[in-house]
């Protein structure tokens, strides 16, 4: 997520073309956020108790 978000807004945004750090940072939040959201809801999720 991180590097995709990084060569695609340098890949079609001028600005950040010019500016590849803000670049950088914006796919570095987008990643953590994405990162976080995927173990909330998938890792550290509660399990429910198996019915018989």
């Amino acid at each position: 997520m991180n590097l995709g978000t990084y060569l695609a807004l340098t890949g079609w945004v001028d600005f950040f073309d010019r500016y590849r750090l803000l670049a950088l940072t914006c796919g570095f939040f987008l990643g953590g956020g994405v990162n976080f959201l995927m173990s909330t809801l998938y890792v550290y999720r509660r399990q429910t108790a198996p019915t018989s």
